[in-house]
């Protein structure tokens, strides 16, 4: 088939394709196979950017899905100074750990730098001996230890070593 049918033929094909394409229920599944997903492949980088991402926009506080290595991480934190509280929210099924940030007098925020250190495609493990200073003393270093997480400072001083989760200053 040649000419004018044919394109006639070919365009009435398209055009039901693209009206398929479309509807309502098409762009419903492709957006939960796509945009919606829950699924996030390193946790604990989606919590330091939440709270990476809190200081820069000036937030009190970001909410982040609650696991019990995110709420160590903000127990630490809190520890350190570097955030003013936390909590668990049981608003939903699923828990929320909600993270109040902390600002100076002028409203800069208390925490500089939030980096993940040992990722899923590398993770980096240290030794006591290893585990040096952040920013000559200024900073801090999360450690996994076998103890559970902890600062460098004490990873250095129970001689232990570990995987070397985050850096904040």
């Amino acid at each position: 088939m040649e000419g004018p049918a044919a394109t006639s033929v070919i365009s009435a094909f398209a055009e039901s394709v693209f009206e398929n394409w479309l509807s309502k229920d098409f762009y419903q599944e492709s957006q939960n196979q796509v945009g919606n997903s829950n699924m996030q492949s390193d946790p604990i980088a989606d919590l330091l950017t939440r709270i990476r991402n809190g200081y820069h926009a000036r937030k009190a506080s970001v909410d982040s899905p609650n696991s019990r290595i995110r709420e160590e991480i903000v127990k630490i934190l809190k520890s350190e100074g570097l955030v003013s509280d936390y909590e668990v929210v049981k608003e939903t099924q699923f828990p929320t750990l909600r993270i109040h940030l902390r600002y100076d007098a002028r409203r800069k925020p208390v925490l500089r730098e939030i980096n993940r250190i040992s990722k899923p495609g590398l993770r980096i493990y240290k030794s006591a001996v290893e585990l040096v200073p952040v920013r000559s003393g200024i900073g801090t270093q999360i450690v996994s230890t076998s103890q559970g997480l902890m600062t460098d400072r004490e990873a250095r001083k129970k001689k232990i070593g570990g995987e070397v989760i985050c850096e904040v200053w």
